[in-house]
């Protein structure tokens, strides 16, 4: 009996930790990959461009989220919310965001390879965030009020462009 009760609690961790990659190819297959996806880790694999009238992202009780943008673009057209306590690692993916681009709740990380460009038509809120940019960034306004926040870019690799009065 003691044996089954070992095997059943290793079972569970892996269970738990598990990692779900799927293909995107539309806003479905995105809003689909990460619901239900609790204390595991989410691989998105863009496989085209996507676009978004708004995207209020949640990851509470999501592990690592990686987006694989294989070089495609995620356009915005309204806001962009990331609200949560994840990483979000994010790699050769262009991210254009028309409205705010606003991090809200625990611990999020946000961070961007040096393939990657975000840019922000209007403000971006990082809340108490961690973003961490290693390709381009631009924002209309660039808002730090919290004083728990970080704003990083890599030296040698990160270039950011601020157009507001408040950086």
């Amino acid at each position: 009996m003691k044996r089954w009760g070992i095997t059943l609690a290793v079972l569970m961790a892996f269970t738990v930790n598990c990692v779900f990659a799927v293909d995107v190819n539309d806003e479905n297959e995105w809003n689909n990959a990460t619901k239900g996806v609790s204390n595991g880790n989410v691989v998105i694999n863009l496989q085209k461009d996507l676009v978004f009238n708004d995207l209020n992202f949640n990851s509470d009780h999501m592990g690592y989220l990686t987006v694989n943008g294989n070089g495609h673009t995620i356009t915005v057209n309204g806001n962009c919310l990331w609200n949560g306590t994840s990483l979000t690692n994010v790699n050769n993916l262009g991210l254009v965001v028309k409205g705010d681009f606003s991090f809200v709740g625990g611990n999020t990380q946000f961070v961007s390879d040096s393939s990657s460009s975000i840019n922000v038509s209007g403000t971006t809120s990082l809340g108490s965030a961690t973003f961490e940019v290693s390709g381009n960034f631009s924002s209309k306004t660039l808002l730090l009020t919290s004083g728990n926040e970080t704003f990083k870019t890599n030296e040698g690799s990160g270039v950011l462009r601020a157009f507001g009065d408040s950086v």
